[in-house]
């Protein structure tokens, strides 16, 4: 049987689990990457030193008003400290703030090419 570590792992999202003080609690090996770290390092470390409020500040709006109300939202960020473009689930689960996040730098790009390419042919 596989361990709940194991099944976080083979998820192609990164995976993040907060306690009520932002504290990551649980976590996958994508988002370890993403973050540049291991799995074990970021376990224990406050979201915000994982993740650069000021150029992520979407993503840490969405994650107060989930934790307030509840409700699960999902967020599209720009992230200059990582020069990517992320598309975020944020889900409370009691006390939890359960994350799934998708890497859509790729399908932005091609789409803001496709965009590029249909104005040029306007012209």
């Amino acid at each position: 049987m596989m361990t709940d570590q194991a099944i976080l792992d083979a998820m192609s999202t990164a995976f993040v689990c907060l306690d009520a003080d932002g504290v990551i609690v649980r976590s996958n090996q994508a988002f370890a990457t993403m973050v540049g770290s291991t799995v074990e390092n970021v376990i224990g470390t406050s979201m915000a030193s994982a993740v650069d409020y000021e150029s992520n500040r979407a993503y840490f709006d969405a994650l107060a008003l989930t934790r307030a109300d509840g409700v699960t939202r999902r967020v599209r960020n720009a992230s200059a400290d990582f020069h990517a473009v992320f598309d975020n689930v944020i889900t409370r689960a009691g006390d939890l703030l359960i994350v799934e996040v998708t890497d859509v730098s790729r399908e932005v790009r091609e789409h803001d090419r496709r965009a590029e390419l249909e104005a040029a042919r306007e012209v």
